[in-house]
């Protein structure tokens, strides 16, 4: 026999439309509350990305909240604007583009199908390999006129904190400075302010590029979690994603949304299709009824690389005094300089483009520019015989600027990244998707300690019968730490056509969450729905019309419990409340965190199916 990989990473592209994303945040000593959105001018004009929507990371540390967002965002640079309704003036710094990307990439599912070929001589010659990867407050009725209540340029962002007044003059304020709205934004703006909240404005500053956008982080008192998407749904496409990241001694699961647990059978193993993992998603929160998160790594924290984002020797010191050519031979050394393969970081090309730029006269691209320089310094500068750059012109490099905006921008986000990673040990990481109409709860977040680790590898094993005809798969039904002994397994079919059997009844009108659970805020996970006996009963008679022999009855192994309550994931069913983060945490101390997404944040080109 000879054996072939087959691998897939989930969220290979998305798109992204110019009407970017929102996210609000804020809090007050009883309640943490947030809201917020980007807004700009234009149609969509989508944007390969490496995942569709978008990721929020949360740290609660004692009585305060730290939340970190990766902004997204596509259209001009003096078009960009993001509102965030704030209940108190939060604590605002520069996070790191470099360890979202790391993080993702490494928490991102991976499902493999090793293939087994009865007949050696079927193996394919490129050894049948593929990769693919997923890859608060006023009197309403008398609004006294808004007040500029803080002001702070943050990196490359211009903030603005406005207090009191009716939403129509608050943004009549930010259009006034150059910010864009979404016309029926207003009533909601107004009902966060009748709420008690201050409304925030972030920008880029004057001259910024689009480029030069990174993450960014507020900190505050606050308990729990919350994103409010009630704001969301203004600008909000179907199936918007949403990743939200936890770190601490613990995993974290949803408090007021149920949790859901996929049914693998339902993804397309053949191909290793990433769209049908984001369907499957999709349609397994919808089955939910369309408010729940899934489960994608819940495990330790060290598994993530911060040698790409920040290191013992870097530094900023002396780089306002070097040469120019040092300067590019001390980011050379760090491995930094761009596109080194080690570092590709984008926060320092912004940096470098603001305060190091080419000649006037230069007409390739800065990158080429600096890796010429850095080699060649005298033939480009110095008007060397064959250079042929007699006429470039004088360098304008700042180097002071360039000191103080790599230490600002680039070391500081980085360390703190990498201070985070190392203090807590565990990192959740859930997923989910929703349209505009189910953006009716805010979800809240909690730790959920009685769950197992979920990681994010998941293994089906192929054995292609002679002739290349048809392979069966066994596919584990549930996702954990060590697959294989005590869990429940399914074989499914499927003839060698290229083709999962979704075109077969059976198989495409069976539920496509496997489970779909309650995490209560303490005590074991509670089942809710258990679909597994409905789709091992759903594969089997759908084996039952093939020609496949396995040796094995072919519905499914109940080597393990299959069922049961907690399996790898939980999910937050309780009393939906209000639709609103002002919810309680029942264990003291101030109120939920909020955070919520206003614009699209990922467009996916699908439409969920719907029972």
């Amino acid at each position: 026999m000879t054996n072939t990989t087959k691998t897939l990473r989930s969220a290979a592209i998305s798109l992204l439309p110019a009407v970017a994303l929102a996210l609000p945040i804020a809090l007050t000593p009883a309640a943490a509350k947030a809201c917020g959105g980007t807004f700009c001018d234009g149609g969509p004009n989508p944007m390969p990305v490496e995942q569709t929507g978008e990721d929020i990371l949360f740290i609660r540390d004692g009585n305060e909240m730290e939340v970190h967002v990766r902004i997204q965002y596509t259209g001009a640079a003096e078009r960009f604007a993001w509102m965030v309704p704030v209940a108190a003036v939060p604590q605002v710094s520069l996070g790191s583009e470099e360890m979202f990307r790391v993080m993702s990439a490494t928490t991102i599912p991976l499902w493999d199908t090793n293939r087994t070929f009865l007949d050696p001589d079927d193996r394919p010659s490129n050894n049948g390999s593929g990769n693919l990867s997923f890859v608060p407050a006023d009197d309403p009725d008398e609004p006294e006129e808004p007040s500029v209540v803080y002001e702070e340029v943050v990196g490359q962002f211009e903030v603005v904190v406005l207090q009191g007044g009716a939403a129509s003059e608050v943004i009549e304020f930010f259009i006034a400075n150059d910010y864009a709205f979404e016309d029926n934004a207003e009533p909601l703006i107004q009902e966060y302010i009748d709420e008690g909240f201050l409304i925030t404005g972030v920008k880029l500053t004057a001259g910024a590029d689009v480029e030069a956008i990174q993450p960014l982080v507020f900190r505050f008192v606050a308990s729990e979690p919350c994103v409010p998407i009630r704001l969301t749904a203004v600008a909000a496409k179907d199936d918007m994603g949403i990743r939200a990241y936890f770190l601490g001694d613990e995993r974290w699961g949803p408090a007021n949304y149920k949790h859901v647990v996929l049914n693998p059978m339902a993804f397309d193993w053949s191909n290793l299709d990433f769209t049908t993992y984001i369907e499957l998603v999709s349609t397994a929160v919808d089955e939910a009824g369309g408010q729940a998160f899934v489960t994608e790594y819940a495990g330790p924290s060290e598994r993530i690389e911060t040698s790409t984002f920040t290191q013992p020797d870097w530094t900023s010191e002396g780089m306002e005094s070097m040469e120019e050519h040092q300067l590019l031979e001390t980011l050379d050394d760090f491995g930094m300089l761009p596109p080194s393969p080690d570092v590709p970081s984008p926060q320092l090309v912004a940096v470098m483009r603001e305060f190091l730029p080419p000649p006037e006269n230069w007409l390739l691209s800065e990158i080429q520019f600096w890796y010429a320089y850095l080699y060649n310094p005298d033939l480009l500068v110095g008007g060397g015989i064959d250079s042929g750059f007699e006429a470039l012109g004088e360098l304008t490099w700042d180097l002071a600027g360039f000191a103080a905006a790599f230490e600002e921008r680039v070391i500081m986000p980085g360390a703190h990244a990498g201070e985070l990673l190392e203090r807590w040990p565990m990192l959740t990481r859930l997923h989910t998707t929703m349209s505009a109409h189910e953006m009716t709860l805010d979800p809240t977040f909690h730790p959920a300690p009685e769950l197992p680790e979920v990681f994010e590898q998941r293994v089906t094993e192929a054995l292609v019968l002679p002739g290349l005809a048809w392979t069966t798969y066994t596919v584990p039904l549930t996702i954990s730490p060590s697959q294989g002994a005590g869990e429940s397994s399914a074989q499914l079919c499927v003839e060698d056509d290229g083709n999962w059997p979704f075109d077969s009844p059976t198989i495409a009108d069976m539920p496509r969450a496997l489970r779909i659970e309650a995490v209560p805020a303490s005590g074991p996970t509670q089942l809710l729905v258990d679909n597994e006996a409905e789709i091992l009963e759903a594969v089997q008679w759908h084996n039952l019309e093939t020609p496949c022999s396995t040796g094995e009855p072919m519905g499914g192994d109940e080597s393990g419990s299959g069922s049961g309550g907690s399996g790898e994931s939980g999910a937050g069913a309780a009393d939906s409340g209000a639709a609103s983060c002002a919810c309680n945490s029942g264990r003291g101390g101030g109120g939920p965190l909020g955070l919520g997404l206003l614009g699209l944040l990922g467009l996916l080109g699908f439409t969920r199916r719907r029972s």
